[in-house]
Formats: structure tokens, C-alpha cells, sequence
């Protein structure tokens, strides 16, 4: 899960192909919506800094990342506007510039992910497996 800049609303991944927002200050489920295929799950979620956009990481497929547009005055708000092709994703952490994201895949790879232009631009490969989870500090 993963709040907006703002903390007014708070965005959950779910285990099937769908995630929910839920408003923090009237403490309830505003919408339910698809972030990924039918029959897939969707697995953690990073919001962009400006707010705009939610990263959902999407395991056991490719695409590996959908892009969510969570900005309120926007036409496609609740729609997924892009798919990035990765391998299976799981954790996502997006770097506090809002210029790339870092998707983990239980594996020995991080993906590195333009979040302007919505590609990825690299892969880092680890010495050894490493977790499913990235972070960055506040």
C-alpha cells in the first residue's frame, strides 16, 4: 500500500487483478478498480511524488509494471495508462525526484524504470538472490 503525497488517500494492491483507494479522512473504500489481466495479481505500489501516477508491480507475467493515473483532473483517472515490460515484478520503490522507479524480482535483478517516459532503462544485477522488496529513504 502506498499513500499520496498529500496522505488523502491511500491505495492497496490486491492479491487478484484488481486495487482499491480508500479516502484516509472519511475512512472508506472510494473505488475498486483492474490494474492487471484477469486471473493476475497485482503486487505492491509506489505513488510517483507529484501524485499523478501509482506503479502497481504485477508477478508471474510481463508486463511487470502497470502505470495507474491517480490524478483526480484527469480524463483516464482510475485507468491503467501504460504497461512497462519487465520481467514479473514485486517490490517498487520510486525515487523522490520522481524520475525513476526500482522494481525487484526475487531474484538477483533490479529492474530500473524511466517513470517519464514509462521504459525500462537498465537492469542491476546483484551479486546473490536478494529480496523481493526495494525502499528508499524519506
Amino acid at each position: 500500500m502506498a499513500l499520496t503525497p498529500d496522505d488523502g488517500r491511500l491505495y492497496l494492491a490486491h492479491e487478484n487483478n484488481v486495487a482499491s483507494v480508500i479516502d484516509t479522512v472519511a475512512q472508506r473504500v472510494l473505488a475498486t478498480f483492474p490494474v492487471a489481466p484477469a486471473g493476475l495479481g497485482s503486487r505492491r505500489v509506489a505513488i510517483r511524488p507529484d501524485g499523478k501516477r501509482a506503479y502497481f508491480t504485477i508477478p508471474n507475467t510481463s508486463p511487470g509494471l502497470a502505470v495507474l493515473d491517480i490524478d483526480a483532473g484527469s480524463p483516464t483517472y482510475h485507468t491503467v495508462v501504460a504497461n512497462v515490460p519487465i520481467p514479473a515484478g514485486q517490490g517498487v520503490a520510486i525515487m523522490r525526484d520522481g524520475r525513476r522507479a526500482y522494481v525487484a524480482h526475487c531474484s538477483n535483478m533490479v529492474s530500473v524504470v524511466d517513470i517519464q517516459a514509462n521504459q525500462a532503462t537498465g537492469t542491476v544485477t546483484l551479486p546473490t538472490a536478494a529480496g523481493c522488496e526495494v525502499a528508499t529513504q524519506p
